[in-house]
């Protein structure tokens, strides 16, 4: 107590005739304001710090962006040689077709055994074959290359879990349970009725399916190449860990459990289990 009552003096003179004024400084005072000073400057060091990884992540998230558009034009490159050999094996089986009614075929009558000569039209099915095969196998390749592409779409996540209102977007909100004050929202928050099914955006494994504290009930689906999804506040969960699912299997149903004020779903992206804003997949 006896600190508190202590003073620092300051004398303040504007000018060299003017009269001097006593100021009085209490030692609390100042310390309280060094501490409020220390606590704003952590603050926005903190602010900085998450300002710059969120721009390092909406770079990241950039390019993932770049690179899906161009796996769609390579898939689409991929379907264009893919439909064209499949025309071209239709030429060639109408071909084969032709040739082998042509060797069925009997000579002209009245012939018997006079003397004939010629080559023979079989001489050409080796060639006809080696052709063929070297068609089918660059077939089977294009088939193998247009399958992985497909698989590598269908495991990047793409439009929204469940038909609804967007309501919170991902980032800095509100604190939606009054009180004042704002918090970090690491998803995008979709208003529906109670009971609404939920689905999986993309092809992947159910790593967990449970109850988890704030969430709720959840599913978390991982899609592998660090991608994985959320879904939160389920009223009902329809999956269970280890099961493999598709884009558009109903994994739960829409809820209010957990930290929620009403029925919705919670969806989350992450990238290395990092959140990234949802919306740029949902295009």
């Amino acid at each position: 107590m006896a600190q508190d009552q202590e003073f620092y003096a300051l004398i303040v003179a504007p000018s060299a005739k003017s009269k001097l004024r006593k100021v009085r400084i209490s030692l609390t005072f100042i310390r309280s304001s060094l501490i409020v000073l220390a606590a704003i400057t952590l603050v926005s060091l903190y602010g900085l710090f998450r300002f710059v990884e969120h721009s390092a992540l909406q770079l990241q998230l950039a390019s993932m962006s770049s690179e899906n558009e161009q796996l769609r034009r390579e898939n689409d490159a991929f379907r264009a040689n893919y439909d064209r050999l499949n025309n071209r094996v239709a030429v060639v089986e109408d071909m084969s077709q032709n040739l082998a009614r042509e060797l069925r075929t009997d000579g002209p009558e009245g012939i018997g055994d006079e003397g004939q000569g010629g080559p023979d039209s079989r001489d050409n099915m080796p060639e006809f074959e080696k052709r063929t095969e070297e068609l089918e196998r660059e077939i089977r390749q294009m088939a193998d290359l247009y399958r992985d592409e497909q698989l590598k779409l269908s495991s990047v996540p793409s439009g929204w879990p469940v038909s609804g209102h967007l309501t919170d977007n991902f980032g800095i909100r509100s604190n939606p349970f009054g009180g004042g004050g704002i918090e970090g929202h690491e998803g995008q928050d979709i208003a529906a009725a109670f009971g609404s099914p939920v689905k999986a955006t993309a092809d992947g494994l159910v790593v967990y399916a449970a109850s988890r504290s704030g969430y709720g009930n959840i599913v978390v689906i991982y899609h592998g190449d660090g991608i994985s999804t959320r879904f939160g506040h389920l009223s009902q969960i329809d999956v269970q860990s280890g099961q493999r699912v598709r884009r558009g299997d109903e994994i739960g149903k829409v809820g209010s459990t957990g930290r929620s004020t009403g029925p919705h779903c919670h969806y989350e992206v992450r990238l290395n289990n990092e959140p990234v804003d949802p919306v740029t997949y949902a295009q």
